[in-house]
């Protein structure tokens, strides 16, 4: 299966051709463009309310000579650009609190055909940050070494600060289920660990059976979307944080009270 984010410049370049009859630079450096734009999106979306993800409205971009040449060439690039970013939002079920903005400058640093990115949640009013300040965002840790096994047969490495899984053919991961929806949970690392949200599905989440909304998931974990069951490791040697209790989990017994002393009331005396 082809990255997802390939899909997406392969999409955007056959637009592009069927405008202008050929497959130019301009159409391949916006496909690139336009994937950076998802990447940068889903690294720097936010946890919102209800388990769903805030997702930036600012994007700063800055572009290699070739590629600044090719954007500069396309008036209605911004535009286009912007539509795509908002249809990835809604069907990530992300939440979308300002228009989108997109902006950017071209870096003589840079190699000709590279680009760079940061994303921002940016609210009316506000003051924007610099584009690129000169210290870096803290990296994002992802847990090592973690992988999947799909269905007892399926190992795939988890390697991405956002996982998307679901039927439709855009997810990181794609499960060929039909009781899976097109766009059924998503894996977000934070702090080392990988969070797992349902992301509005019809059938649901369960792990290690039980139904759950969210759940940091432990080495051995097993959760089934759909018919497709899962089981989740990593490499570290023990746990960092205990799992965000489940929604609908069943509670523990009450202890059992201490028998009263003798001459209280409801005791013989």
């Amino acid at each position: 299966m082809a990255d997802p984010l390939r899909k997406i410049e392969i999409q955007l370049e056959n637009l592009f051709e069927k405008r202008t009859g050929t497959l130019s630079a301009q159409s391949m450096h916006t496909g690139k463009i336009l994937a950076r734009l998802i990447e940068t999106l889903e690294e720097s979306a936010r946890p919102g309310p209800e388990g769903r993800w805030i997702a930036p409205n600012v994007f700063h971009l800055a572009f290699g000579k070739r590629i600044s040449q090719s954007a500069s060439s396309i008036p209605d690039l911004k535009v286009l650009l912007t539509a795509k970013v908002e249809e990835h939002i809604k069907q990530s079920e992300m939440i979308l609190l300002h228009p989108i903005r997109i902006e950017w400058e071209t870096d003589p640093s840079l190699r000709e055909e590279s680009i760079r990115a940061k994303a921002e949640i940016f609210h009316s009013g506000e003051e924007s940050t610099d584009a690129f300040p000169s210290e870096p965002h803290p990296a994002i840790t992802l847990p090592r070494g973690a992988f999947l096994i799909v269905n007892g047969r399926r190992h795939v490495a988890l390697n991405r600060p956002v996982i998307n899984i679901g039927r439709q053919l855009d997810n990181h991961l794609v499960l060929d289920d039909t009781l899976v929806s097109r766009r059924h949970a998503q894996l977000r690392a934070r702090e080392g660990q990988y969070l797992l949200t349902d992301l509005g599905s019809k059938h649901g989440i369960r792990v290690n059976n039980i139904t759950v909304h969210e759940w940091v998931l432990q080495p051995g974990d097993v959760f089934r979307l759909g018919k497709t069951e899962l089981i989740y490791g990593d490499e570290r040697e023990e746990s960092i944080t205990q799992p965000i209790r489940p929604e609908n989990a069943p509670t523990a017994p009450p202890d059992h009270p201490a028998p009263a002393p003798a001459g209280e009331e409801g005791t013989p005396g």
